[in-house]
């Protein structure tokens, strides 16, 4: 089994990269998603982060409120670090669970979606480096239209990310999404023939 490892940048195109993939035959794990789920009330992650940045972070029914704990944590490197620090183990755990199972159900591909693959040091879960890269103009566009998102606002989320070139770095395979739809969806299908290739 070839697992992935898909990043990049926010509003580069991931999610589409990865439905593309998942057309063609792959099993699609959305780190995102994921992370939701270790959340949920009760769990040993939720509370650890509720002990960390109390009980302000939650909504009515005790579930963590993502807004709430994003307008802690943004803008203050010291506790967006300490809350990866509680997190990704967690979520790391999880994808590890997930992978296996899909392991053992016989999946030839696995692509696991994750914006912090780098930065979590998630590199030895996977075989391979997929990084998907957009200009900044491209993604200031494409959340423009996407989700109302303004040029202000995109623009400090991509600073700061870690760079596209920084991402590259770690990459096996480029995904360039800067065109049409239809571009991206022929470079997808280029470079899954020739992964089933490599790995014959």
């Amino acid at each position: 089994m070839i697992v992935i490892g898909l990043t990049g940048g926010i509003g580069s195109g991931k999610s589409t990269v990865a439905s593309l993939l998942s057309e063609l035959g792959a099993v699609h794990l959305d780190a995102d998603k994921l992370g939701h789920e270790v959340y949920r009330r009760g769990t040993p992650c939720w509370e650890k982060v509720v002990a960390e940045f109390g009980e302000g972070i939650l909504d009515a029914d005790g579930e963590v409120d993502r807004k709430k704990l994003a307008s802690v944590v943004f803008g203050d490197s010291a506790r967006l670090a300490k809350l990866n620090l509680l997190v990704q183990p967690c979520i790391r755990e999880r994808v590890e669970e997930l992978i296996e199972g899909r392991r053992v159900q016989g999946a030839q591909v696995v692509v696991v979606e994750a914006a912090l693959l780098i930065e979590a040091n998630w590199l030895d879960m996977v075989d391979e480096v997929w990084v998907v890269a957009s200009t900044e103009n491209n993604v200031v566009h494409r959340l423009k239209v996407n989700k109302g998102a303004s040029a202000e606002d995109t623009t400090a989320r991509i600073r700061s990310q870690l760079s596209v070139e920084e991402r590259k770095r770690y990459a096996d395979v480029v995904i360039e999404n800067s065109g049409s739809r239809d571009a991206l969806r022929a470079e997808v299908i280029e470079q899954w023939a020739a992964l089933l290739n490599r790995h014959g």
